[in-house]
């Protein structure tokens, strides 16, 4: 998809092509988004004795999503939950949303460690990452 964007700095339309970074429509307006300056990449085992894992505390820039992937290598029918809120109800399926192996869920939110992860079999893996200020 071809996305035009506003470099302020090279003025408008200076940047059409795949490689255009996200843009944000204002009131009809394309507006830049600026490049973080850095970002978090972590692996995560799901243990017996680890069951539950809840994200650390990580500030997400407006405009920026966390991204949460099933290790492909889990083992097949495994489910990695995803849970949103302040406690860590993996157990019950119906307060989660399941990722199956090799699948992922980008969450826009402000903070990651609204986010806890548990599994229905162990070992399991999870990444995640997300683009920091």
């Amino acid at each position: 998809m071809v996305i035009p964007y506003s470099d302020p700095q090279k003025g408008p339309m200076s940047g059409i092509g795949i490689n255009a970074p996200p843009a944000i429509i204002n009131n009809g307006t394309l507006v830049y988004t600026k490049n973080s300056r850095s970002g978090i990449t972590k692996g995560v085992i799901l243990t017996a004795a680890k069951p539950v894992y809840n994200l650390p505390n990580i500030i997400i820039p407006d405009g920026r999503a966390i991204v949460i992937k099933a290790s492909p290598q889990n083992v097949p029918l495994s489910l990695i939950l995803v849970v949103l809120g302040t406690t860590p109800d993996t157990a019950d399926l119906t307060n989660s949303y399941p990722l199956m192996p090799n699948e992922s869920i980008s969450y826009y939110l402000k903070n990651a460690n609204t986010i806890w992860i548990g599994t229905t079999m162990f070992p399991s893996t999870f990444f995640f990452t997300v683009e920091v200020d």
